[in-house]
């Protein structure tokens, strides 16, 4: 699929499901590849979910090394760094008290989605209809109607169900990054405390994140559904 293809396709999937904001390509550069020419890099330290919601609020096309990631465990979900053992094992969240016991935050933690430590030298932000490059996934923020019917397009020619896994935890790293990554599914997320604080993710919006693959099946399911 050529990008002109993929610019095309986003268009429609902002005219035919009436998308506020746009469908954000988040393209993960690996270490041993070089950071296409002509990207700007962010100019100043955010979170992932920020730059997330700058492309599709603000239309931004932008780079991001690890010194740019403002949020530490996004960077080690994303494989930019090296885990963070009170992370990954769960003490992090047992003492922000988001479980009862350290049990349940390390039984949590070890179902999270990670990318390998270090995998990454790079994330590339942008509107899904300007992307330079081929994404790693595409982002979609919606309310929940909007999510409903972007699930429904996807069944559209396949039919079957939609399988989510989420905690509201690592909403824009790791469920809907990493997730749709490594399963080749799409995932759907609510969000998390986080990314509700650190952007302006409307309390009415969910995420979906979807792998590139899909795309196709899904702007010809949404052109021809009636919403």
């Amino acid at each position: 699929m050529d990008l002109e293809t993929i610019h095309k396709m986003s268009q429609e999937l902002i005219d035919s499901l009436k998308l506020e904001t746009s469908p954000v390509a988040v393209t993960i550069i690996p270490a041993d590849k070089e950071i296409p020419e002509g990207i700007e890099q962010v100019e100043n330290e955010k979170h992932h979910c920020g730059m997330i919601d700058d492309a599709r609020r603000k239309k931004t096309i932008r780079y991001a090394l690890l010194g740019d990631q403002k949020c530490d465990i996004g960077a080690a979900a994303l494989g930019l760094s090296q885990k963070c053992n009170e992370i990954e094992k769960g003490d992090f969240y047992y003492y922000l008290n988001c479980f009862g016991s350290i049990d349940a935050a390390r039984k949590t933690m070890k179902e999270m989605p990670m990318m390998p430590s270090k995998s990454a030298k790079a994330i590339v932000y942008a509107p899904l209809e300007k992307t330079p490059v081929k994404p790693s996934v595409v982002i979609i923020v919606a309310n929940p109607e909007t999510v409903m019917q972007i699930s429904q397009t996807l069944l559209y020619n396949s039919g079957g169900k939609i399988n989510t896994s989420f905690s509201g935890l690592q909403s824009f790293c790791s469920e809907s990054v990493v997730h749709p990554m490594q399963e080749r599914q799409v995932n759907i997320s609510l969000g998390c405390t986080g990314s509700r604080m650190f952007t302006e993710f409307d309390k009415d919006e969910m995420i979906i994140g979807i792998p590139p693959e899909m795309l196709e099946d899904m702007v010809e399911g949404a052109k021809k559904m009636i919403f």
